[in-house]
């Protein structure tokens, strides 16, 4: 019993380190964006990385609400949090 308790629970986790790294990375998309945008306005030509970046986000945002196989994490399963995402 105790085995399959932890079979279980590392099963569950394998994908944990992959989605909290891209959290960091989302968290720095906003953080990128938020610089890109300030720059451009300053007179700085940072349009084209604003865009990029904007994309990457995106990317990212529906990768964990769908899936996305090109990011290889899966969707978000719980409802609530899901729901945030949205």
């Amino acid at each position: 019993m105790g085995a399959a308790g932890i079979n279980f629970c590392t099963v569950g986790a394998k994908d944990d380190g992959k989605i909290i790294n891209l959290a960091r990375r989302y968290c720095m998309f906003s953080q990128n964006m938020t610089k890109e945008s300030l720059l451009t306005f300053a007179g700085l030509d940072q349009l084209e990385q604003f865009t990029k970046t904007k994309n990457l986000f995106n990317k990212t945002l529906v990768g964990y609400i769908e899936d996305d196989a090109s990011l290889n994490i899966p969707a978000v399963a719980e409802g609530e949090i899901n729901q945030q995402l949205l």
